[in-house]
């Protein structure tokens, strides 16, 4: 997941804050959703390479093991990924 978003991540950051958001992934490795954890993140969702890179096909996600990760994008360019729950099958 880091080098899908650093990869597709190639504008120069326009905010002053850390964009913080909970990424749910697949046991496949794609981006199955995400959810903005502060303002920033919200007003500026669409300045990052998030929702491009959502998977469109999905089974439903009680059926498909996944994992969550915390995702933050600095103002200065730094993309930084942590676990945040680890792999289970829980509702996003």
């Amino acid at each position: 997941m880091y080098q899908q978003i650093d990869v597709s991540w190639q504008e120069t950051p326009i905010w002053y804050e850390d964009l913080e958001y909970q990424v749910r992934v697949d046991i496949d490795g794609a981006i199955a959703s995400y959810k903005p954890m502060n303002q920033s993140a919200k007003d500026y969702v669409l300045e990052t390479p998030l929702p491009r890179l959502m998977k469109t096909v999905r089974k439903p996600v009680s059926q498909k093991p996944f994992g969550k990760f915390r995702v933050i994008l600095t103002p200065k360019g730094v993309l930084e990924v942590s676990p945040w729950w680890g792999w289970g099958k829980r509702k996003f």
